[in-house]
């Protein structure tokens, strides 16, 4: 349990930083309801669109940050929000 505070701290901050822009298309307009409803694949696949959307760096480290970031922010926040707003913070 100790070690999930951590991980989450350093996953929001590795979002925070290869963030470029707020908002989103592709796979950041999925809203948390839908993402949650995804498989894994499904789930990696928004993502990755999101973080295409944005510029980012798509290799599997980055994926699974942003997909845990994701898992985080739609904990969270109602089914409505979109997942590109791990970006906005």
């Amino acid at each position: 349990m100790k070690v999930r505070i951590p991980v989450l701290a350093l996953t929001a901050a590795a979002v925070l930083l290869l963030a470029a822009c707020g908002g989103g298309s592709d796979g950041g307009s999925t809203t948390c309801g839908n993402y949650q409803g995804l498989d894994t694949s499904g789930q990696l696949t928004a993502v990755t669109q999101m973080i295409k959307s944005h510029g980012g760096d798509t290799s599997a480290g980055n994926v699974g940050l942003t997909e845990m970031s994701a898992d985080a922010y739609c904990a969270v926040h109602p089914a409505s929000a979109v997942i590109s707003g791990i970006y906005q913070g």
